[in-house]
């Protein structure tokens, strides 16, 4: 709680106490069950999400591979791989959440190279990843300059408790900023879309000629047809198909004349975002 609604709370707190009518109590009574209710609907469950303590509640691998960087603004920023060394570089923070519970997950993000991404992924007690990964290029910037990322509200899939943020980079420096990840009211209107309900498996992967994208959306509401789309680090389409049946669909991919690299797979049906799976083309 900051200072303002502190001092506010008290504030009430004395008024409450001094005034006689019952009515008057029982209008504050209410307005201050709404200052807290409205202050834990904005809680952002990522700890040091402005990098104001340092590294602090942050995992990097290689260890001490993060920095804190000022910016002109006085403001923090946290760097990795600031030496922009020729080796992979991850960073991290695993968040509590609740299954059936919607978030939403904003940052702002720099990259010195092209090699470079942000993401997610759910976890349950006992360490299993639960579903797919889901991550996003950074795109890269000479001049360092941010561009924000959403990722939309994302409904926790049923048997995960710890959603992990996840940042990483190859050859170039990561830079990280603003990052929130805060509760919402779930409104998904096509739920089967964003559960275990919708099955999405992609071998071989890597892959060297070919790749079968498997997708069972026998359990998904709404008319809308579902679009497969595979996307370049740049975020090119370089393939795309719209399937129309709302059954099991197995799907060929041919990666052949494809360059090796890192690719993503991503599934949506109408204005709802579904999952974004990466794809590994080795020759």
């Amino acid at each position: 709680m900051n200072a303002k609604i502190f001092l506010l709370f008290m504030k009430t707190i004395h008024n409450l106490a001094n005034v006689q009518s019952g009515v008057l109590k029982s209008l504050l009574s209410i307005f201050l069950v709404s200052i807290f209710s409205f202050q834990n609907l904005a809680t952002n469950i990522v700890k040091n999400g402005n990098f104001e303590q340092g590294s602090t509640q942050w995992t990097t691998s290689p260890v001490g591979s993060a920095s804190v960087q000022s910016n002109d603004n006085a403001d923090n920023s946290l760097v990795l791989n600031k030496n922009k060394f020729q080796n992979h570089f991850y960073l991290w923070q695993d968040c509590k959440v609740k299954a059936g519970e919607q978030y939403a997950i904003q940052l702002v993000a720099s990259a010195s190279a092209n090699l470079a991404n942000i993401g997610f992924e759910f976890y349950d007690a006992k360490g299993n990843l639960i579903g797919n990964k889901v991550s996003t290029p950074v795109k890269q910037e000479e001049a360092g300059e941010f561009t924000p990322y959403d990722f939309g509200n994302i409904n926790v899939p049923s048997g995960a408790s710890v959603l992990r943020l996840i940042a990483y980079t190859f050859g170039g420096a990561l830079k990280l900023d603003n990052v929130s990840i805060e509760a919402k009211e779930n409104t998904t209107e096509n739920p089967a879309l964003e559960t275990e309900k919708a099955l999405l498996q992609l071998f071989p992967n890597p892959a060297t000629t070919v790749s079968t994208l498997k997708v069972d959306f026998a359990n998904s509401v709404g008319n809308d047809p579902i679009e497969i789309a595979v996307m370049g680090m740049d975020g090119s389409v370089i393939f795309n198909q719209i399937l129309d049946k709302k059954e099991a669909e197995v799907i060929t991919i041919p990666v052949e004349e494809w360059k090796s690299g890192i690719y993503f797979v991503k599934l949506s049906q109408g204005s709802e975002f579904s999952r974004v799976v990466k794809l590994v083309v080795s020759k």
